[in-house]
């Protein structure tokens, strides 16, 4: 039961949120890299894919 309550949440989410702003601090910058070997500048390009993504789902909505 508590998956669905996150899917309600995270659609709720998605339609009322008209932007978000995603904060990188000099730890984060540095941290992905070494734990997850991936570079800032390729989880920014994601990050910038996704938010075009909301914001043509809720241009529908």
């Amino acid at each position: 039961m508590a998956q669905w309550e996150f899917v309600e949440w995270l659609l709720f989410w998605i339609l009322e949120t008209s932007h978000f702003v995603f904060e990188w601090d000099e730890g984060n910058s540095t941290k992905s890299a070494k734990k997850h070997g991936v570079e800032t500048n390729e989880i920014k390009k994601e990050r910038m894919q996704y938010e075009e993504i909301l914001r043509k789902i809720t241009e529908r909505v």
